[in-house]
């Protein structure tokens, strides 16, 4: 029987291509999705609270804009 010539090395892979790398950048996308709705939640309740500051604020649109942050930290929560 004839043996046949040895295959070519397997090459390995890259760094950029290791089942590690592609576990961590899987819980990177996680992480930074949430940290992105953490974010614009953060940003809404700023610009919340820049409207509140307001000094001639009327305490009925006070409280209105209160009622409007409630009920946006509710839904976003």
């Amino acid at each position: 029987m004839k043996k046949s010539a040895p295959s070519a090395p397997k090459q390995t892979p890259s760094a950029k291509e290791t089942p590690q790398q592609h576990a961590s950048q899987d819980k990177t996308d996680a992480t930074s999705g949430a940290s992105k709705n953490g974010r614009e939640i953060g940003e809404q309740n700023k610009a919340y609270g820049k409207k509140l500051s307001d000094p001639k604020l009327s305490p009925e649109k006070r409280q209105k804009i209160i009622s409007q942050k409630r009920k946006y930290n509710q839904s976003h929560h």
